[in-house]
């Protein structure tokens, strides 16, 4: 999902380009798609990671926040943490993440990460960044 909001080149104002790496698996680690992080890093003052796993450094002049989207809790932390160290302005938001379940089973997590987890951030961001 993108929700591009106000998206121009190289903000004059400090805003923060907040984004959502994918995670189509459950072992999925954030440094294996470093390249969405890179190719804005160009185009933005700043760009930030939320990941539920972020192990491995960002790409030059990027920063990852460890968040678990299936979580209210971090969901708030991690736009606390965004808020206290980049301000509360967001030039755009761009969240591909979702669970995807190749076996054609039912499984909670797809509500629960897909659903949920898009109703969460977006909530956080509504009440708590300005978008």
């Amino acid at each position: 999902m993108v929700v591009p909001v106000n998206v121009t080149p190289k903000p004059q104002h400090k805003r923060t380009q907040a984004t959502k790496t994918p995670k189509p698996g459950p072992k999925t680690r954030f440094d294996e798609y470093p390249g969405l992080m890179q190719r804005l890093t160009g185009k933005y003052g700043q760009v930030i990671g939320f990941d539920q796993h972020a192990p491995a450094p960002p790409p030059p002049d990027c920063m990852r926040i460890a968040v678990d989207v299936g979580s209210d809790e971090s969901v708030t932390e991690g736009l606390r943490m965004l808020r206290a160290h980049h301000g509360s302005k967001i030039a755009s938001v761009i969240h591909p993440a979702a669970y995807y379940d190749f076996l054609g089973e039912p499984n909670p997590k797809y509500e629960d990460i897909t659903v949920q987890g898009t109703n969460r951030l977006l909530r956080g961001l509504q009440d708590n960044c300005e978008v």
